[in-house]
């Protein structure tokens, strides 16, 4: 009974430990992923707001793109879905803040970075 109280609190630990590590761990930018989520989600936004879907996307996008990796949304803008939708990533900027996205400051300085190469996307 003992080994069995002492082993449920061992799994105990690892799960608080892990609740706590797991929010931390940076997520990582698929570029093609994402842009796959904006045409399904956004590619509809030209004549009306965007919807929830849209909007958790791009909330999603700028996340990473602003917590780990500021060439996330560089890379959107030479990905060929991305492409097919005929969108700038100024206008993922504008469509965030219409969402109410909390960073569009920040958003806007890294899209303008990416226009003027400051951050370069990835190739390939």
């Amino acid at each position: 009974m003992e080994a069995s109280r002492s082993h449920h609190h061992h799994l105990l630990f690892i799960v608080a430990l892990l609740a706590l590590i797991g929010p931390a761990v940076a997520e990582l930018c698929e570029t093609h992923d994402l842009a796959n989520e904006v045409y399904l989600y956004c590619s509809k936004t030209r004549k009306k707001p965007p919807e929830l879907p849209c909007c958790e996307v791009l909330e999603n996008i700028f996340r990473i793109t602003i917590d780990s990796d500021p060439n996330c949304i560089c890379s959107l803008d030479v990905d060929s879905i991305f492409l097919l939708i005929g969108y700038g990533l100024n206008h993922l900027v504008r469509l965030y803040a219409i969402c109410g996205g909390p960073a569009t400051i920040e958003a806007q300085k890294i899209v303008d970075g990416c226009e003027s190469g400051r951050w370069i996307p990835p190739i390939g």
